[in-house]
């Protein structure tokens, strides 16, 4: 498989940067997209759907709540199946209904834990037949 990392803000500093030199000394192809603030959304958004348009994946996949909202707008419409991740339901008016719009976006949603797909269910309207259930692999003992 051809993968591609995008990452929406710019790279991590040297000291953070450990898992960006590894995957490219894999020769895996990373994109950051210099995003900043909320303010840059527009042009984060302008550069993701740029290089979607120039190599089209057959499937993407997004984690956490920026991501998976700016990639519930470009890839759906280049026909492109996105999967999502979703670890909490997000706090707030503005963040939950844009967490419930995206989700409906997405061919796939995977969930941290049973409870936080169950939450999706109840609050976000997620689809069950959506959910893959993959338990976070932190032990939390």
């Amino acid at each position: 498989h051809q993968v591609r990392v995008i990452a929406l803000g710019p790279p991590p500093p040297a000291d953070r940067n450990r898992l960006l030199v590894r995957l490219q000394n894999e020769q895996i192809e990373t994109h950051c997209l210099q995003g900043r603030n909320v303010l840059q959304a527009p042009l984060v958004w302008q550069r993701l759907s740029r290089l979607v348009a120039a190599d089209p994946p057959v499937i993407a996949q997004s984690f956490l709540h920026h991501a998976n909202t700016l990639a519930a707008t470009v890839y759906p419409q280049y026909r492109i199946p996105l999967v999502g991740g979703l670890r909490v339901h997000q706090p707030g008016r503005v963040r939950s209904w844009l967490q419930r719009w995206s989700l409906a976006r997405m061919a796939k949603v995977v969930c941290v834990s049973q409870n936080v797909a169950d939450l999706a269910r109840v609050r976000d309207g997620l689809n069950p037949q959506q959910a893959l259930v993959i338990p976070n692999g932190v032990d939390l003992e």
